[in-house]
């Protein structure tokens, strides 16, 4: 199950917000191919992204979503726009698994060298 939370929508200041344009259909596909592509770390976050060259997909310029690991099956997934330029060390994803969204052709070198290097 996937939900599309409202604190992450409208005028919350303080929560990461998606893009006016990214509504949540679009949001639930970026889950659902972070997903499917098995985009995750080693502690279950799925990482997705809005296309393979980085377009925003966050009110503050956010290229990178996070979908947290979901440990209650009865609770839906939700996921939020982070960036690992802010140097929260919960919005930078691995190396290895930028690495390998690279090598299967889901994001280009050139974004996942930006995010390797908290440029994005």
């Amino acid at each position: 199950m996937y939900l599309s939370s409202y604190e992450h929508r409208g005028r919350n200041r303080v929560k990461s917000r998606w893009a006016d344009d990214l509504d949540p259909p679009e949001e639930y596909s970026i889950f659902d191919r972070a997903d499917g592509s098995d985009h995750s770390d080693s502690n279950g976050h799925f990482w997705g992204i809005r296309d393979g060259l980085g377009a925003v997909l966050g009110t503050r310029g956010e290229r990178l979503a996070k979908f947290p690991f979901n440990a209650v099956p009865a609770v839906p997934w939700h996921g939020f726009p982070v960036s690992p330029a802010s140097g929260r060390a919960s919005e930078i994803p691995p190396d290895e698994l930028v690495e390998s969204m690279i090598g299967a052709g889901a994001i280009s070198r050139t974004l996942g060298r930006k995010l390797q290097r908290r440029k994005a």
